[in-house]
């Protein structure tokens, strides 16, 4: 197993700020955010929105490795060779997540947050099917 598949979302970016060499001003400005957001983020107290997500992957981080821990930091590709429509659906998994986290009046911390959108994303790319794994995982966000 990767070893930063161990590692929670805020310290990946954290590692990822650091591969870069920039601080947490300078990170919020090349991606269009905050610093009070991407010390949330590395913290842990929230995840990064869905414009984050976008902007870190312009940088050129692999947002599957973000999310996850799977694969490698830095994508091997140039962030131009992925379609509009792939980024699209993190920010619509992400965007469906907080409208009904507001709806409803919910919250969800920040790892259940990343499984909700791991899970819609894995449905929008037909990489998962609803089976025992799958259930177990939607099972795991509502407890």
């Amino acid at each position: 197993m990767d070893e930063s598949a161990e590692l929670s979302v805020g310290s990946r970016l954290k590692l990822f700020r650091e591969f870069l060499k920039l601080t947490q001003v300078q990170l919020a400005a090349a991606i269009g955010g905050t610093a009070i957001a991407i010390q949330g983020n590395e913290s842990g107290r929230s995840m990064p929105n869905s414009k984050s997500l976008i902007g870190l992957y312009k940088l050129g981080m692999d947002i599957n490795w973000l999310l996850t821990g799977e694969g490698q930091m830095v994508l091997a590709k140039q962030p131009s060779n992925i379609s509009a429509a792939e980024l699209g659906k993190f920010a619509d998994a992400m965007e469906i997540i907080d409208l009904y986290l507001v709806k409803t009046g919910k919250t969800l911390s920040p790892d259940k947050k990343r499984k909700a959108v791991e899970a819609l994303y894995k449905l929008s790319e037909g990489k998962a099917t609803i089976d025992a794994s799958f259930i177990e995982m939607i099972m795991q966000l509502a407890a």
